[in-house]
């Protein structure tokens, strides 16, 4: 799956090393942009390849396209997730109680919520923004591709992104 991403150069941004208005202009990581760097045509500065290290100018456009794999391998999926809200870059799901949300070192997928997500999703790669233990259910963040993830995860890290847990008990505990 491909996603494209389109930009002008701002006048802030006019003379700056494009590796560097990626990163710290629009939220691409390192990772993220080590990867762009190794596959030819995947960034074009007013539709001319571009490297990291070519300065812009400003008015310029940019389009970058991102390449996802399925991070599953066509594993089963054993439930499909409970769909609470969904748009281009994101999909919030409810988790349900004893679900992994991945299996640990590159093990079996199947019955993941990794595999119920890209099963629901047809086609992708699985980037968890937050995570639930096995035994929890819950509202779960993922986002659908690298650079929304990159962009979650520094949100989430800064205080911009906020969680909120509640519990419920069937008899009250001792003090």
């Amino acid at each position: 799956m491909e996603r494209e991403l389109k930009f002008k150069i701002a006048e802030a941004e006019d003379g700056r090393r494009l590796g560097s208005v990626l990163r710290y202009g629009h939220g691409f990581s390192k990772t993220l942009i080590a990867r762009l760097k190794h596959r030819p045509g995947s960034v074009l500065v007013d539709g001319a390849p571009a490297r990291m290290t070519d300065r812009v100018n400003a008015g310029s456009s940019v389009r970058v396209t991102l390449e996802e794999r399925d991070s599953a391998g066509g594993a089963e999926a054993s439930f499909l997730p409970e769909v609470l809200y969904e748009d281009g870059g994101l999909i919030v799901i409810n988790k349900p109680a004893g679900a992994k949300t991945h299996p640990a070192f590159g093990g079996d997928y199947s019955g993941t919520v990794a595999a119920a997500v890209l099963a629901y999703l047809g086609e992708g790669s699985f980037h968890p923004v937050t995570r639930l233990d096995t035994g929890t259910t819950g509202a779960m963040l993922i986002a659908k591709n690298g650079y929304m993830h990159s962009l979650m995860q520094r949100r989430l890290h800064t205080g911009q992104l906020e969680r909120e847990y509640a519990a419920m008990v069937q008899c009250a505990p001792e003090p």
